[in-house]
């Protein structure tokens, strides 16, 4: 219906007043998403928004004192009322008071509490319902159009304290057209660039009625690199205005590619990319902390706490009875932890890097893991005569390392072969004395036996 009301001849030829209800609208649909879904303008742009900024406090307070009458359902504020109480009767030229005709006094007739009603619309409990709607999602959606809008056409005016007349007067004054800019928005270079305060005024003439520009939603961020997820804060040199405001780009690629179609990058209100990653880095009681939480609750990103992550992992090992391998594998259990030999390390309180917890922060942030694959050993050995008596040390010390870590892993094989022959004789014997012996009772089942899960270092 309203889509049919804008488009009617009377619409079309005189203009129209767009008054929204916000009491019936569904969470989070939005009157303008049902504009833009809908088309409801049919493809036209408005050409004017005011917006009536007023204090929740003072809209309640008016709400509370309006009144209703029954016999042509006018609603009447405390304004309104006062008005007609204090108004003064028309006098003659002698100043003498003269009498009324009967159609011009009821106009001007009082409104009485008692013959009046209170619309439940009104109480406080609906109207913070309202208010609620518009400040979210209302209020947000209507940034779409306002990047759109020159600044004499998106009109903001502080209404509190002034009367419904005085609010009328004000939003009339500034509706008037502002015969310097054009009827579509073109984009221009500034010439010669300047610091960000001068570039509102440049090639400004006010006296012949040109208004100073302002800065866009944008601020000083190029608006094209926002557009490809980068922010990239704009500089003086590259500069241009749209639509009475500033914008600033990264180079001049940048603002050539915004003069040739600025639309396309205003095509929505700006935002931080929902993919931006963020480190934060300071000594400690720098309150590195404090602004991580600050950027997480501003803009919903998640905030990854190495040192939470790393404090609520070792928190959960502990408590396990008994820990499990730290492997990925599928064949029983297990989990991304640390070896049984690392995790002594830390209950010993020895030294232990801490880029070694890099995989629990993968795992918390859902990267999937896999097991590092074996190190591939090159079969040309360094030429020991060619280094100098550091790095001899340091090879020395790492065939020494490796050696140590062979012999582990032979003696780790080879008691794990010992294990497994002694079950397998022990299962034997045991089906030679009884074929019909439960082996699960007796801790020696034929599955159990194959199931083997390393116990893996961390990195």
């Amino acid at each position: 219906m309203l889509k049919e009301l804008i488009a009617s001849p009377e619409a079309q030829t005189q203009g129209y007043v767009i008054d929204l209800d916000y009491a019936h609208q569904e969470k989070p649909y939005s009157w303008v998403k049902k504009f833009q879904e809908h088309d409801i303008l049919s493809g036209q742009q408005l050409t004017h928004i005011v917006e009536l900024l007023e204090d929740n406090y003072e809209i309640k307070s008016r709400a509370a004192t309006l009144w209703q009458t029954p016999a042509d359902n006018r609603v009447f504020g405390k304004w309104e009322r006062d008005l007609r109480v204090n108004r003064k009767k028309p006098v003659d030229e002698d100043g003498n008071e003269v009498e009324e005709e009967e159609e011009e006094a009821a106009k001007w007739k009082h409104i009485v509490k008692l013959e009046s009603l209170v619309r439940v619309c009104d109480n406080e409990e609906n109207v913070q319902a309202e208010l609620s709607q518009y400040e979210s999602p209302e209020r947000p959606e209507v940034e779409d159009w306002l990047v759109k809008m020159y600044q004499s056409t998106y009109i903001k005016l502080p209404s509190s304290g002034l009367t419904p007349d005085e609010i009328a007067e004000s939003v009339t004054y500034r509706l008037k057209p502002n015969v310097t800019e054009p009827v579509t928005p073109v984009a221009k270079l500034i010439e010669g660039g300047g610091d960000f305060a001068g570039l509102l005024s440049a090639d400004v003439n006010v006296d012949e009625g040109q208004l100073p520009r302002q800065y866009s939603l944008w601020r000083t961020t190029d608006p094209v690199a926002l557009k490809s997820g980068r922010v990239i804060p704009g500089v003086g040199d590259f500069a241009a205005h749209y639509a009475n405001n500033v914008f600033v780009f990264e180079n001049e690629e940048n603002q050539k590619a915004f003069i040739s179609e600025p639309r396309k990058y205003l095509q929505s209100a700006p935002k931080m990319p929902d993919d931006y990653r963020v480190m934060i880095l300071g000594p400690k009681g720098a309150g590195v902390r404090s602004q991580a939480r600050n950027l997480n609750s501003h803009y919903g990103w998640r905030m990854v706490d190495f040192n939470q992550i790393v404090k609520d992992k070792l928190a959960e090992i502990m408590a396990l009875p008994i820990k499990p391998p730290n492997n990925l594998s599928t064949e029983g259990p297990c989990m991304v932890c640390l070896s049984a030999e690392e995790l002594q390390e830390i209950k010993d309180g020895k030294p232990f890097a801490a880029w070694k917890f890099l995989p629990w922060i993968m795992e918390f942030l859902g990267v999937p893991l896999m097991i590092k694959p074996p190190e591939v050993k090159s079969d040309e050995e360094p030429n020991q005569e060619e280094m100098s008596e550091e790095q001899k040390k340091a090879f020395d010390k790492e065939q020494k390392k490796k050696a140590e870590e062979e012999k582990k892993r032979q003696k780790a094989q080879a008691e794990a072969e010992a294990a497994k022959a002694e079950r397998a004789k022990r299962r034997q014997e045991l089906l030679e004395r009884d074929p019909n012996v439960d082996l699960a009772a007796e801790g020696l089942e034929e599955t159990e036996e194959e199931i083997k899960i390393d116990d893996l270092p961390i990195d």
